[in-house]
């Protein structure tokens, strides 16, 4: 019985449940087809073959975590992880097969699946993915970039808090489209740390684990404290959430433009460490055209949690500025959000 999803702009027809994906109708648009196979995938033997691409990071063996091949017609790619998770994804991105070892559950290929496969397949398709959180202000979308640990997620909660859905967590598929580019829903969950958790919801419980052999946790956007934005919105801005600095009195907020920008963001996209120089072309190319329409802001803030709202009404603050689009009338709106969903 075949299960049809909507994630990242994609349609999907799965031979498996997937938790964390939106159910699609049940028809024939699937765009993408995934079979799940533990023990059962033909991955041939690769180990004495140059890999077309290595990992720089390791596991505790010194073997690369993530390596892939092309077949010798160049028309797959197989994708192995060090922990025995497999995938061979045809070059047109429309088939991907999943394999894992009985020492792994089909929910820690998942993870994988849904993180950089998913983004391979979409790099195929020439759309651009963003290392990015989203939440939806109103009819549109706002990003947030940042290296890791810099709280892209946590920011973004901390408008989920006051009511703002989260549009996407981690992945962030770009399409571009006039006026600005559209920003595609991702999963319905959003990855959340204890500590942040219990900062900006007062516990832990609505936490659960990604998957057993993960130390990660992650929220339900489906049945839990946050809602969650299913369209495809176009991109209002992107912040570039720098350092924190003890010592500001408040967020600091600043354009980021030029030569600077783009750099910036292309360092900020995801799987980009895979990209062959068509591929790169192209992505240079999208980024200079959604800079060209969607303003770029850098931030620096205080550190700590209970700067976090501080943050979210500065930004807000911003986007007032930028066009008033996010003005008083959408502050208003998430808060009176943030009040139904307490009450």
């Amino acid at each position: 019985m075949p299960f049809y999803y909507s994630a990242f702009g994609l349609e999907l027809c799965v031979d498996r449940p997937i938790p964390g994906l939106r159910a699609a109708p049940d028809d024939s648009r699937a765009d993408l087809r995934v079979r799940l196979r533990p023990d059962r995938l033909g991955v041939p033997d690769l180990a004495s073959r140059p890999p077309w691409f290595a990992s720089a990071r390791c596991d505790t063996r010194g073997d690369p975590q993530l390596r892939i091949w092309q077949d010798p017609k160049r028309q797959h790619f197989w994708i192995r992880y060090s922990d025995g998770a497999a995938f061979v994804v045809d070059r047109w991105g429309t088939r991907i097969d999943a394999t894992w070892p009985s020492t792994l559950t089909q929910d820690d290929a998942l993870v994988y699946l849904l993180g950089f496969v998913l983004s391979f397949v979409l790099r195929l398709r020439g759309v651009v993915c963003l290392h990015a959180s989203a939440v939806a202000i109103g009819d549109r979308a706002v990003a947030f970039i940042g290296e890791p640990g810099a709280g892209k997620s946590t920011t973004a909660a901390a408008f989920a808090a006051a009511g703002y859905p989260v549009l996407t967590d981690d992945v962030l598929a770009l399409n571009l489209s006039q006026p600005a580019p559209l920003a595609q829903p991702g999963l319905q969950r959003m990855n959340l740390t204890p500590d942040s958790a219990q900062a900006l919801l007062g516990s832990t419980d609505a936490l659960h684990k990604l998957a057993p052999t993960w130390d990660k946790w992650c929220v339900d956007l489906t049945n839990g404290p946050f809602r969650r934005e299913s369209r495809a919105l176009p991109l209002m801005a992107i912040y570039h959430l720098a350092d924190r600095r003890p010592a500001l009195p408040g967020p600091v907020i600043a354009p980021l433009a030029g030569h600077a920008a783009l750099t910036t963001l292309v360092a900020h996209t995801f799987a980009n460490k895979v990209l062959d120089a068509t591929m790169r072309a192209h992505e240079f190319d999208v980024l200079t055209q959604v800079l060209a329409c969607v303003p770029f802001r850098g931030v620096v803030a205080r550190a700590g949690f209970a700067e976090l709202a501080g943050l979210r009404d500065g930004i807000l603050d911003d986007l007032d500025d930028l066009d008033g689009l996010a003005g008083s009338a959408s502050k208003e709106a998430g808060r009176a959000c943030s009040t139904a969903c307490t009450a």
